[in-house]
């Protein structure tokens, strides 16, 4: 785990910034929704361990095995991603919009 590291990305924040404005704008309302429900993490897990427990048949003690499973690779996958944001030390693009762009209106 420690021996992992991604490159520098040197991202230009100016350039970055644009981009997500430019995806935001282009997003219909069901996008919308979509980002609204996936950004939720307890309804999103509870959504899909529902979908497994009705949909698939699946016995008790297999859905647990599927939520430790599932429970573990977020874990992980948590533990890698702010690993990596402490190393290289970088904001979200909407972080410095709000930041460095405050002043601008933008319609998404």
């Amino acid at each position: 785990f420690d021996t992992r590291t991604t490159n520098n990305p040197n991202f230009d924040y100016k350039y970055e910034s644009q981009l997500v404005i430019e995806r935001m704008s282009t997003l219909q309302d069901y996008d919308k929704m979509e980002i609204e429900f996936f950004d939720n993490k307890i309804d999103l897990a509870f959504a899909v361990v529902g979908s497994v427990a009705q949909n698939g048949g699946a016995s008790f003690e297999q859905i647990l095995n599927f939520v430790v499973g599932l429970t573990a690779s977020e874990y992980d996958s948590i533990l890698l991603a702010w690993k990596e944001k402490v190393h290289h030390n970088l904001i979200r693009p909407t972080t410095w919009i709000q930041e460095n762009m405050s002043d601008e209106t933008y319609v998404t």
